[in-house]
């Protein structure tokens, strides 16, 4: 699924097209990603980033109070449970130098763009999508 205007620009959070583009080498589009690479999480008009290995996993919820051993990221700061986001929502990993995200059975879903995913089922992510946990709107940009 691509999230693109007719005129084959990535759709961007509002008000962030300025931030992206004082990023370095990003690229829009791909599916693929190479070694060690830094995945963004764009959440309101903040960054999170993720330094990713091949078969390495990243867990996304609710972590303020406990820090789980694996690398994980703490939504706690964006109004996470009122936005709908399970303790541990989702994960997002790099397998084949692709980068998947996969519902962990969460209460309220995980969606890219507008598509609910399946709990446990992996589902690739393209630069530039936007996904949503719950409620809370996010995008994938690829460095």
């Amino acid at each position: 699924m691509s999230n693109n205007h007719d005129d084959g620009k990535t759709n961007i959070l509002p008000d962030l097209e300025n931030r992206l583009a004082g990023l370095p080498n990003l690229s829009t589009g791909t599916g693929s990603l190479v070694g060690k690479r830094e995945v963004l999480l764009i959440i309101e008009d903040k960054v999170e980033r993720v330094l990713l290995e091949e078969n390495m996993h990243c867990l996304l919820g609710r972590f303020s109070q406990t820090k789980p051993s694996a690398e994980a990221i703490d939504l706690s700061p964006y109004d996470a449970q009122e936005q709908g986001v399970s303790r541990i929502h989702a994960q997002i990993y790099l397998e084949d130098s692709r980068l998947y995200l996969s519902d962990l059975d969460s209460s309220n879903g995980t969606f890219i763009g507008s598509e609910k995913l399946n709990p446990h089922k992996p589902t690739q992510v393209y630069n530039g999508e936007q996904i949503q946990l719950g409620r809370l709107p996010m995008q994938i940009v690829f460095k």
